[in-house]
């Protein structure tokens, strides 16, 4: 019955950890995308007559009324700005794109990544200060405190910038290290040649919930609509939600999701049968035993439940251990980070782990009721030895 404890706590052990790595994964990831993508954009204005977009949104007084009509008290309204450029050393170039948050942005997740230099205290349109990823870094061969010459494209004309680098950042997501560099909005705004109220996009954030943001996202473009169709406002605005533009992400972890189902039921069936196995030697092995408390009086059901009992002494036993080693090598990996990823194929630096009580007692729960389920069809073997034939048994 040893091996079916062994078994039974090999079980909790792969079941914990993978709840918990799945559940970090999901939550690691989720936080990266919401990060780096506002729960709801709303687009510049699209003329459904040309099929054409504008190339900036201005956040006026009627517009800012009807957004915030619209969204729950929680969600904050930011003016935001997306532009190209061309970042030239003397030797090399790249393609980046700079991003610019107006006041009301939350900068916490973007200096969560910052691995050199500060995070600069943007106030003017004279601000040049900027702060690039570790990859353009790396390709351009930069460090803090290094000036670089960018190139805007405005108006079918070339502006050329000089900018100073105070940080440097790594978030890991190389789709956005690759291209994103973030500056001073009001500075990006003079280089484009728009107003204080102009961008090219209006992100809203402050959504607690995930699943809410379509729902909501979808609720906000019936109020633009309506506000246009009924004269409120003159243009209308489209509107995506972060569910949208993150879709592989959510996507890959559904699938993450499925494997726990499928690890779940391949580690039951293992651990079952061994059950199953290790109780009918018991009771091959205490045959004589079954017939000498059958001729003492003892029912059927009270022999089983004694079987029962004695191999959910070994399951209890197993899971207690399960649980020591399972949670003691979560919290060894969420405090000590003893095994590292590939940031470049999980996005992350090492691998996430996350402890959900409730999940772990339900888990322990599942465990031990389908333990003692599996374990009443080979406890039903007691009813078919005879207090006669036992003598005879060898």
């Amino acid at each position: 019955m040893w091996i079916a404890a062994f078994s039974v706590a090999l079980t909790v052990v792969v079941l914990e950890l993978t709840l918990s790595v799945v559940g970090g994964f999901r939550e690691a990831i989720v936080d990266k995308v919401r990060g780096l993508n506002p729960d709801i954009v709303i687009e510049p204005p699209y003329n459904y007559d040309t099929g054409e977009s504008d190339g900036f949104i201005e956040l006026t007084p009627v517009l800012s009324n009807v957004l915030r009509s619209a969204l729950p008290m929680t969600a904050d309204v930011v003016l935001c700005m997306r532009y190209p450029a061309v970042m030239k050393t003397d030797d090399n170039f790249s393609a980046v794109v700079f991003n610019a948050f107006g006041k009301g942005h939350d900068f916490d997740f973007e200096k969560g990544s910052v691995v050199d230099g500060e995070w600069p205290d943007w106030g003017t349109a004279d601000d040049n200060s900027v702060v690039i990823s570790a990859s353009i870094a790396n390709s351009l061969d930069l460090t803090t405190g290094d000036k670089i010459n960018c190139y805007f494209f405005v108006d079918g004309h070339i502006k050329a910038r000089k900018v100073s680098i105070s940080a440097i950042y790594n978030s890991n997501f190389g789709e956005n290290d690759n291209l994103s560099v973030y500056a001073s909005l009001p500075w990006l705004q003079k280089v484009a040649s728009v107003g204080d109220n102009s961008g090219t996009y209006l992100e809203v954030r402050g959504l607690e919930d995930l699943d809410i943001i379509p729902f909501e996202a979808e609720k906000l473009q019936g109020n633009l609509i309506g506000a246009f169709q009924s004269g409120e406002l003159n243009q209308v605005y489209p509107v995506d939600n972060v569910t949208h533009t993150g879709a592989v992400f959510f996507n890959w972890l559904d699938l993450l999701d499925t494997n726990v189902i499928v690890v779940f039921i391949l580690m039951a069936c293992v651990a079952g049968f061994t059950l199953i196995s290790s109780l009918f030697i018991l009771i091959l092995e205490r045959i004589k035993t079954i017939g000498l408390l059958r001729s003492l009086g003892m029912t059927v059901s009270g022999v089983r439940n004694i079987f029962v009992y004695m191999a959910l002494k070994y399951v209890v036993a197993g899971m207690v251990f399960g649980n020591i080693v399972g949670l003691g090598i979560i919290f060894a990996q969420k405090y000590l980070k003893f095994l590292p990823l590939n940031p470049d194929m999980y996005y992350l630096s090492h691998v996430p782990v996350s402890i959900d009580p409730i999940s772990i007692l339900w888990m322990n729960v599942g465990i031990l009721t389908i333990a003692w389920l599996v374990m009443i069809l080979p406890a039903r073997l007691v009813a078919t030895v005879q207090p006669s034939q036992t003598m005879q048994y060898e």
